[in-house]
């Protein structure tokens, strides 16, 4: 499968388009960045609603009442294995038997007011749906904090990407091949696996107890989105390079240089800095092809 990556490598100073030729070699070399996701485009990908005790209070309940069926099962077990990706230095380790003997404990008759009723013996005032929402909203900042994200898409012909990602075309596209070969996953259904986003009118919908309510927090956007056609690799910051730049500090993460199948530049790159930007591809045995605009589309010329 083809995967596009739209890059400004430019920025005008003193009227002039000035290349950053060093992100390029960067790029060739095989050399992705992973987003922090306070950096993404979309404010409200880390606004979520994990605070309503009602909420909370009632899906835990139906938890302990009705117990996990088999999908919720496993998807708590790929859950654990994220957190354990994310923090490895606090990992838990359990086997699915032990995870099942305990899941059995949660159904006990009671369980929840029992519960209740011990640590209110010990704690004044203790609501355990308070405590619930209190590390959720934690660890959900945790995971935010230390996680990144590569977005891509598969459409090379959109118009507004090559606006707004790719300097008005005066930059560029980075075509991947098989990236799906090189994230493979990691078994949390999450991390290190290109998945597409899912679209959605609200975007912050309340995460409860349920297992599968926390995949919504890294592959969820609202509806104005959604003519980016975006896909996205989850990855562990902690699993990347990180470099100091002039702006901050920036992830990287190499992948195999074969999976860079061609460059594509936008049809506003003048011809000398297209000329530049040929030789370094050339360097790296990567064909190079100009982007034209064709009528209502986008279409490739051969230089």
């Amino acid at each position: 499968m083809l995967y596009y990556k739209y890059l400004k490598i430019s920025e005008k100073i003193n009227g002039q388009e000035k290349y950053d030729f060093e992100l390029l070699h960067s790029c060739l070399n095989g050399y992705i960045k992973f987003a922090k996701f306070n950096e993404l485009n979309d404010p409200t990908e880390t606004n979520f609603s994990i605070d309503s005790l009602e909420v909370i209070n009632n899906s835990l309940k139906k938890i302990l009442k009705n117990g996990c069926n088999s999908k919720e099962h496993d998807i708590l077990v790929k859950q654990l294995r994220l957190l354990n990706s994310v923090f490895p230095e606090k990992a838990i380790n359990i086997d699915d038997s032990t995870l099942h003997l305990l899941l059995q404990i949660l159904r006990m008759p009671d369980v929840f007011d029992t519960l209740n009723a011990i640590t209110n013996q010990l704690f004044t005032d203790f609501d355990l749906s308070k405590v619930l929402a209190f590390w959720g909203r934690n660890t959900v900042k945790d995971l935010y904090r230390n996680v990144g994200a590569f977005s891509i898409s598969q459409n090379l012909g959109l118009f507004t990407m090559w606006d707004r990602y790719a300097n008005e075309a005066k930059g560029m596209a980075i075509e991947y091949r098989n990236l799906e070969k090189v994230f493979t996953g990691d078994g949390s259904d999450v991390l290190n696996e290109v998945k597409p986003i899912n679209y959605c009118k609200q975007r912050n919908p309340p995460v409860t107890t349920n297992p599968s309510d926390l995949l919504y927090l890294f592959f969820t956007k609202l509806e104005e989105w959604r003519h980016e056609q975006e896909l996205r690799v989850v990855k562990p910051l902690a699993e990347c390079t990180k470099e100091s730049t002039k702006t901050g500090s920036i992830f990287l993460y190499k992948i195999p240089h074969s999976h860079i199948n061609r460059v594509i530049t936008g049809w506003n790159v003048d011809e000398e800095n297209f000329k530049s930007i040929k030789e370094i591809c050339q360097a790296f045995s990567i064909p190079i092809v100009k982007a034209h605009v064709d009528g209502d589309k986008v279409t490739t010329v051969q230089q």
